[in-house]
């Protein structure tokens, strides 16, 4: 597979009922990270925001009592070292 990191599993573990209830979780890639280490960051079904470098290391799993919805949507800061995660509540939860 080279240097590319495979982010689409090759079939799906979910049953049906599970993947037609859940919203999409997509990765966002920071575009200009201060110290330029490549990162995504991808909300989780655990209710968790995970950091994950462009070689597939975890950096962080970030959380807290005010997430009460998995986070489908995160997205990085475009230059600093900031995630918000918004849930289908309506909640948006902001780390630095």
């Amino acid at each position: 597979m080279g240097d590319y990191v495979s982010l689409f599993p090759r079939r799906s573990l979910l049953p049906p009922m599970l993947t037609r209830a859940c919203s999409s979780l997509r990765a966002q890639w920071q575009r200009h990270p201060p110290d330029s280490i490549q990162r995504f960051c991808i909300g989780n079904m655990n209710r968790f925001v995970d950091i994950y470098t462009a070689n597939g290391e975890q950096l962080a799993q970030l959380g807290g009592d005010g997430i009460t919805a998995v986070p489908a949507v995160a997205q990085f800061h475009p230059s600093e070292q900031w995630v918000a995660a918004g849930t289908a509540s309506g909640k948006l939860c902001l780390w630095k």
